[in-house]
């Protein structure tokens, strides 16, 4: 069992009464932020991440989503890096990268590796595909999505792991020079997870590739028929044949006694979450 911190930062502006938990809407306009807000936003939730290492959290994680109140985090990375160097002995899990936006997945891996050595190795770095509004934001291709995914993928492990000079030319990314200055501290790459919901073809992949796969869902359902999918799906001829992971998520709210029955009827739909809430995930294998 690992249990870890986490939140999806939600804009929260008792002024405006705009609150990120209550709305996913892409045409809120920008013109209501107020940066004063969003600077105590901020520090509070580092404050938070730093206050649950010191009540004993395993993990402490992060995501991002772009362009909505619902998450003020678009760059995950900032917060990893905060708190690769604030704190001590956490694992910080980043839920996760959101590849098929990147242009330049060099650039991720040198900042990936960057926090996995100013952590001193506690880095566990997620990567996903994301959804719509991440593809919308960043005019990124979405007929492209999941090939950009998986490249970008296939290009970090190799950045890490292979000494260069290299060149790699894919179909998405194309690179004369591959060389970072930096390599990450764990080897020979941190580990990596999967988070998704309901991408059969996600689960699928991570089972070809025997990368660990994190179910964000709030039942156990959907979970379970997806994993029964991966059973004859062969190894990628490039995979190391070590035993398939997954990794389900279950929820706890922290609130005040007097809110809980307000809270419970709030929380009765997956779009409307606590401002902070816990992730245990217990891992499951099977022989690959």
């Amino acid at each position: 069992m690992l249990i870890g911190h986490f939140t999806e930062q939600p804009w929260q502006d008792n002024t405006t009464g705009l609150m990120g938990t209550q709305s996913l809407d892409l045409s809120i306009s920008n013109g209501v932020y107020d940066p004063k807000v969003g600077a105590k936003l901020y520090n509070r939730y580092l404050d938070e991440k730093v206050y649950a290492e010191e009540m004993g959290f395993d993990a402490l994680m992060l995501n991002e989503h772009h362009s909505t109140p619902f998450c003020m985090q678009g760059v995950t990375n900032v917060g990893a890096s905060i708190l690769a160097r604030e704190t001590k002995q956490a694992k910080i899990i980043i839920l996760g990268n959101i590849l098929p936006i990147w242009d330049d997945p060099l650039w991720l891996a040198e900042q990936l590796a960057m926090i996995d050595m100013i952590s001193y190795g506690r880095l566990v770095s997620g990567f996903v595909r994301g959804g719509g509004r991440e593809s919308v934001s960043h005019n990124a291709p979405p007929h492209f999505n999941r090939e950009r995914f998986e490249e970008a993928h296939d290009f970090i492990i190799k950045a890490w792991n292979t000494p260069g000079p290299f060149r790699w030319e894919g179909k998405h990314y194309h690179y004369r020079y591959v060389n970072p200055w930096m390599r990450p501290m764990q080897q020979p790459h941190p580990p990596i997870w999967i988070p998704s919901t309901v991408s059969v073809e996600t689960v699928k992949w991570t089972a070809r590739t025997a990368i660990p796969w994190y179910s964000w869902l709030p039942s156990w359902g959907r979970p379970k028929r997806h994993f029964s999918s991966t059973t004859t799906q062969p190894l990628r001829r490039d995979t190391n044949p070590a035993p398939r992971t997954w990794r389900i998520s279950g929820r706890s709210t922290l609130m005040r006694r007097k809110s809980w029955p307000r809270q419970r009827e709030e929380n009765s739909s997956l779009g409307s979450v606590t401002p902070s809430w816990l992730a245990m995930r217990e891992p499951s294998t099977r022989p690959s």
